[in-house]
């Protein structure tokens, strides 16, 4: 099977500009022809794709293809990482102490033993369930192969159906709400608001239609935020905040999608019980493609720590009727980070690169029609 890696299919969006930090590698995407596209032209163009192929986008779910064939192990589906590797045309990996790896000339996953957190091409990534082992198999959970894996390895199905041009990009906060305070004395609200500004306008570049929940400092209940995407018929939704913590030194970036139906969120515990899916997750294959990409340039751009794509049941990720996705871009709590972040030249950075990681989701999107 020809593998089809999201940065690859997003190949003509974006070159990162800067090495990785050091430590753990990342991957450049994937590019044809001879140069470098500068940014601006890079969303010139994409406008051209994104005009050209607005007809064929529908409302309908996914339909996605089976996976690779199970294994009921204590009453738990599990996918062969083993099996797994053959059915997407890995060569056969064998692991190597308490890690495995599975690569090709596109993409790189990283795999340890009892750890939710895989690495894809050098960007953390936290699957429900631990990876386990049954006397000489590595598997996965089959929520995890169906939900999160199989989305990056063949994106195709899971967005071919979806739109991708009307934006809905929701400031966390606001009004008599202040969100999160920053040790001098920064605010969420203003942060989130002025990062939402600035993301639209790279995205306005490229002919978007994108909406704000809110263009100031007011009030807005988290109904009101949904009610308004789903007037705007949104294609998407990207609501932007800020973290804060108790631990000062506490730092990073992370991207949250909506955990699937009945399983466990990255902050809880595997052995706690969980609501049931709702409609919101007939798009966790989306999801999943547009966290990782918003997530891969965020951290391309910015160079900050990378916290990951991980899974919550916040109310605007639950409650979507199209994919939706919530950004912590950093905690206004570390002193260090909340310096950054009043930075207008890392804040601009910060804004470039998630609007470059919403591109390379549209541009996928975009792909998985012309190839269906």
């Amino acid at each position: 099977m020809s593998m089809q890696l999201l940065n690859l299919r997003a190949e003509s969006l974006t070159h990162p500009e800067k090495p990785p930090p050091e430590g753990r590698p990342r991957r450049s995407p994937m590019r044809r022809g001879g140069g470098r596209t500068s940014g601006f032209n890079r969303l010139v163009m994409l406008s051209l794709w994104l005009v050209l192929g607005a007809m064929t986008a529908t409302a309908q779910g996914p339909s996605v293809p089976p996976l690779p064939r199970t294994m009921q192990i204590d009453g738990n589906t599990y996918v062969s990482l083993r099996h797994l590797a053959r059915f997407y045309g890995f060569p056969r990996a064998r692991p190597v102490g308490n890690q495995l790896l599975l690569e090709d000339a596109y993409i790189r996953i990283e795999f340890e033993l009892n750890s939710r957190r895989i690495w894809v091409n050098g960007i953390a990534v936290w699957m429900h369930h631990p990876v386990t082992q049954h006397r000489r198999h590595w598997l996965v959970a089959e929520v995890d192969a169906r939900t999160v894996l199989d989305p990056m390895l063949r994106p195709g199905p899971h967005v071919a159906s979806l739109g991708y041009q009307r934006i809905v990009l929701d400031p966390g906060h606001g009004g008599s709400d202040p969100g999160g305070r920053g040790v001098q004395g920064s605010l969420e609200k203003e942060l989130a608001l002025d990062l939402s500004h600035r993301v639209a306008d790279y995205l306005r570049m490229a002919n978007n239609e994108v909406f704000l929940t809110r263009t100031d400092d007011q009030t807005l209940s988290l109904s009101n935020r949904m009610e308004l995407a789903r007037s705007w018929q949104a294609d998407l939704f990207v609501s932007l905040h800020f973290n804060t913590a108790a631990n000062p030194a506490a730092r990073g970036s992370e991207t949250f999608l909506l955990a699937a139906g009945g399983q466990p969120g990255t902050q809880s515990s595997t052995a706690d019980s969980f609501p049931p899916a709702t409609p919101a997750n007939r798009f966790d294959g989306a999801n999943q493609c547009l966290a990782y990409l918003v997530q891969q340039h965020l951290i391309t751009h910015t160079q900050n720590q990378d916290r990951g794509v991980r899974r919550s049941r916040f109310f605007v990720l639950r409650e979507a009727t199209f994919p939706s996705i919530l950004v912590e871009g950093g905690f206004l709590t570390n002193p260090e980070e909340e310096a950054k972040v009043l930075d207008h030249e890392y804040m601009e950075r910060m804004a470039y690169g998630i609007a470059q990681g919403i591109l390379a989701y549209q541009s996928l999107v975009l792909r998985a029609q012309l190839e269906h």
